[in-house]
């Protein structure tokens, strides 16, 4: 399902808009909070950076984790 510009769903939000630099500023200065958001974290707490957590009870597993 899609609706229009505006709608919430798939890009069309931001399709009807690709040309207005207010919510492109918008948009990059979002990502950038989280980004350092992340990056505070990752220093705090001395963890290495993981975009997703691996849990035992997923059920899809990257093929390359895989122990034989």
């Amino acid at each position: 399902m899609h609706r229009g510009p505006g709608g919430g769903f798939g890009n069309g939000a931001i399709a009807g808009h690709a040309d207005d630099a207010d919510r492109r500023r918008k948009a990059m200065t979002a990502l950038t909070a989280k980004m350092a958001r992340v990056a505070h974290a990752v220093i705090k707490t001395g963890t290495e950076y993981r975009p997703f957590l691996e849990r035992s009870d997923a059920r899809w597993k990257a093929p390359s984790l895989q122990v034989p």
